[in-house]
């Protein structure tokens, strides 16, 4: 197993935060984090307030959702290197991903889209 023998932090994009770690073996690999703490806690008041849900189809906050998150999903699942473009012109992907439940933290009301 090889060790990280120096790493360097990239200059941030929004939330995301960029680390390239080099390790012993020679490989080189990019982590990205995030903090996603107001994305939750808004979504976590939106969930409870029932008065900012919207009765109309058309108008409805479904969602607050972190880029890694879709893109952590998104491997999971096995999808290519077109993972993004194919997630964000797909509403079936989108129900998907919003209908698991391990992603309901995402969610500004509960039930299935």
């Amino acid at each position: 197993m090889s060790g990280i023998v120096s790493s360097k932090q990239l200059p941030s994009v929004g939330n995301i935060k960029t680390t390239h770690h080099e390790l012993s073996d020679g490989t080189m690999v990019m982590e990205h984090t995030s903090d996603v703490t107001g994305i939750l806690e808004a979504n976590k008041f939106q969930q409870s307030e029932q008065a900012m849900h919207h009765e109309s189809e058309t108008f409805n906050h479904v969602a607050r959702i972190d880029m890694l998150a879709v893109e952590s999903w998104c491997k999971a699942r096995g999808m290519g290197n077109g993972y993004w473009a194919e997630f964000m012109e797909s509403e079936a992907l989108l129900k998907e991903f919003l209908n698991d439940p391990d992603n309901k933290v995402w969610r500004t009301r509960t039930g299935k889209i």
